[in-house]
């Protein structure tokens, strides 16, 4: 959406990114605000400019692509009155539920986290906390929650509502001290299940909120909200929710060993030159049929750029037709369609990202003394997972030597409405967490050996 805003009365040395921001509009910034993706695009009296490498001046006119932070959308209607609001608060995205006393979905959103302006990935948003911006950044999510609830409800109330997230994402939302989690040894505030009256939030539609346990500063409640829903899968079986930490639980029968890889932001659908999150215009299916691509869109609009299952799908090809070898070397840009084109860089990126799964995966198993073909299950949790295609997944040894996974869609929404519907669910929770045992894999001597041994594609 185009938006045109005047800035007045700029802080002093303030960019027109953080003034933006502080009025409340969201402007794209994956790396943070930092001028490495050039995202930030915005007219400036006339000229465009990155607005994150601009100082603001008083009365300066700016006109840019993004929305306003605090929108009242038309609420959504509800045959009957909900139970409870259940919200997945996730680095991109955040998906609220409204769901009825069996756990059943009235009805559901997603919006991009308007957090993203702070940067795609944590560690963007743990530097921009530790850089005096927590207060904002705990607000805005706050109100975009509050949002979401309020277009959900259609101005009804409930008696709870229950969040997931990721530890630092938790943190964030309760504007805890973060500054445990940015660096070694990455201790948290909290790891508990949490409870609140929805007054600490200023939040009117809602009296109690709760959150399940987090497991470790890099595995929270997401984590174990989504083992919840596979626990009548046969073990040993592996869950993988894959972003810029790949966060990796493995339950067996000598318990749950979890762990997350350092993927960079490649999942997120940034940290690639046309890279972009799975929104309109995103190439998201790729296929050669000949010399001759066929390329499916997001909402089938005209591609603008490609997301993460489209890339996998276009490397998996570039390797199947020999465009691509085995350690990654790309003859020459290739042109997936008129304003999309994949680099070297791109692929040296995924490289990098697919290795931290696999040598995760790997290192897991042999810590649980198991081999990943003993894997009954791999589940890929998320929007992600199931957008992949399985054979391409095999092709480019995403998963190492893995062969069998399936998709398990928004596992942390479905194991979160668990949670807040079964009393068993939460005792589950806070067992998995107390007893589950975190793998750092940094302090692994094997670690870069198996990193650099999962680089290549397979044969």
């Amino acid at each position: 959406m185009q938006m045109t805003t005047t800035i007045d009365l700029p802080l002093p040395g303030e960019t027109i990114y953080h003034a933006l921001h502080r009025l409340g509009f969201f402007v794209d910034a994956p790396c943070g605000g930092n001028g490495k993706c050039g995202k930030c695009k915005v007219i400036a009296d006339d000229v465009l400019v990155l607005a994150c490498q601009t100082v603001a001046k008083s009365g300066t006119l700016v006109s840019f692509s993004g929305k306003q932070i605090i929108s009242m959308d038309s609420p959504i209607l509800l045959n009957i009155p909900p139970y409870a609001i259940a919200i997945d608060l996730g680095t991109t995205t955040i998906t609220g539920a409204a769901i009825d006393r069996r756990g059943h979905i009235l009805a559901r959103l997603t919006e991009m986290n308007v957090q993203r302006s702070f940067g795609a990935d944590v560690m963007s948003r743990l530097q921009a906390a530790e850089s005096g911006y927590l207060p904002n950044l705990s607000d805005i999510v706050r109100k975009q929650i509050d949002g979401i609830a309020h277009k959900l409800l259609g101005g009804s109330r409930v008696e709870t509502a229950v969040i997931t997230g990721n530890t630092v994402m938790l943190h964030m939302l309760f504007g805890a001290d973060c500054s445990g989690l940015g660096r070694y040894p990455y201790k948290p505030a909290f790891l508990d299940a949490q409870e609140r009256p929805g007054s600490f939030f200023a939040w009117d539609w809602v009296d109690n909120i709760l959150t399940p346990p987090c497991l470790h500063a890099f595995c929270g409640a997401d984590i174990i909200a989504g083992l919840l829903t596979l626990t009548n899968v046969q073990r040993p079986y592996l869950l993988a929710d894959l972003g810029t930490n790949a966060e990796l639980a493995l339950y067996t029968d000598r318990g749950l060993f979890v762990t997350s890889a350092a993927a960079g932001p490649v999942f997120e659908g940034a940290g690639i030159s046309c890279g972009m999150s799975a929104l309109s215009g995103a190439v998201c299916q790729f296929s050669l049929i000949g010399e001759r691509a066929k390329i499916a869109t997001i909402t089938d609009a005209e591609p603008t750029g490609i997301c993460a299952s489209g890339l996998v799908d276009v490397l998996a090809e570039l390797r199947r037709t020999y465009r691509l070898s085995t350690n990654g070397i790309l003859a020459e840009a290739y042109q997936i369609a008129a304003d999309v084109t994949l680099t070297q860089t791109d692929v040296r990126a995924f490289q990098l990202a697919k290795a931290a799964v696999a040598a995760g995966i790997e290192l897991l198993c042999a810590h649980a003394g198991i081999n990943t073909e003993e894997l009954f299950t791999l589940a890929v949790a998320g929007s992600l997972g199931s957008a992949l295609n399985p054979t391409n997944v095999v092709r480019l040894g995403l998963f190492g030597s893995a062969k069998r996974f399936s998709a398990i869609g928004e596992s942390a929404l479905d194991g979160v409405i668990c949670y807040l519907i079964s009393q068993k669910s939460r005792e589950i929770a806070k067992n998995l967490a107390k007893s589950g045992k975190y793998i750092d894999l940094s302090l692994l001597p094997e670690f870069e050996e198996v990193l650099l041994k999962n680089i290549d594609f397979p044969a």
